[in-house]
């Protein structure tokens, strides 16, 4: 299968793409979602548009709590003009949850460039004895860690308890007696929208990356939808900046027929507001 590299979507967000002669192309991350424990990498490329040769050129990476690299730190000596240099972190979760990296790129005689990147990590899958139940339509948690799981007899998808709650997902495919990992669900969904910045006098971009939050609704696996399929319902409600109050749903149920994954998302806000953009969860074909 052909690896689907993914260039980060909000990357310059805060960010910048030329520092005069100098251009940062988008991070590209290896891996949409990352077990914890596993490796990832994320690529970084540096282009030369000019005739002079640029020197001393330094690159350093800050993660979220919970993610390691190697390196994080780095120097290049020189980039020859008209010429481009890739630079690769390797990055590790140790920790569940969703959060925001960013790269620093600095040379003399050039304005310093920043891109931020969003990273998600889920826990591993606790057992396998679920398989045996994954035959057929069923929606249910596993008792030992939360993980709720919706299977329709030739799919299961996975959603491990995260630090943040519920927002990632790893979906198998069932191949005779096997299941094979052949997708992810990085997110539950994006909102981009108009609000205060943190002083509340002027205005900003604000980004929210959308989980289910347990201490504002309950899973509901037992809910059931108008075709008698049982749901998993996960809820996220917000408040920003202007005082607004923001809920996000994802639902997830079986259907009739065992290849597919009925998934409906909504949004809703208290106020009016401008909205940039809005998705809902995200599926990652190929990841893993």
């Amino acid at each position: 299968m052909t690896r689907r590299w993914l260039a980060v979507a909000a990357v310059w967000l805060g960010g910048s793409a030329f520092g005069g002669p100098l251009r940062l192309a988008p991070p590209e991350l290896s891996e949409a979602l990352t077990v914890t424990g596993e490796r990832s990498h994320l690529d970084v490329t540096l282009e030369n548009t000019s005739e002079r040769e640029l020197l001393g050129l330094t690159l350093d990476l800050a993660l979220p709590d919970g993610w390691a690299a190697e390196p994080v730190h780095v120097q290049l000596q020189a980039l020859a003009p008209f010429t481009e240099q890739r630079v690769r972190f390797e990055l590790t979760p140790t920790w569940a949850g969703q959060g925001n990296g960013q790269l620093e790129v600095a040379c003399p005689g050039t304005e310093p460039l920043s891109a931020w990147f969003h990273l998600t990590s889920c826990p591993p899958l606790a057992q396998r004895m679920v398989w045996e139940r994954a035959t057929r339509p069923a929606v249910d948690a596993l008792p030992e860690d939360g993980c709720l799981y919706v299977a329709t007899g030739a799919y299961i998808l996975f959603l491990p308890r995260m630090a943040d709650g519920y927002g990632a997902g790893l979906i198998y495919q069932r191949r005779g007696a096997d299941w094979v990992r052949m997708a992810t669900l990085p997110s539950l969904g994006r909102v981009l929208y108009e609000d205060f910045d943190e002083s509340g006098k002027h205005s900003r971009v604000a980004e929210h990356w959308v989980s289910g939050q347990r201490v504002w609704a309950p899973l509901q696996p037992t809910r059931m939808d108008p075709d008698g399929w049982y749901l998993c319902t996960l809820r996220d409600q917000w408040q920003d900046l202007r005082g607004r109050t923001w809920i996000a749903k994802a639902y997830f149920a079986p259907t009739a027929d065992p290849r597919i994954i009925k998934c409906t998302h909504s949004l809703w806000c208290s106020g009016k507001v401008q909205l940039y953009r809005y998705e809902g969860p995200a599926l990652c074909v190929g990841d893993g």
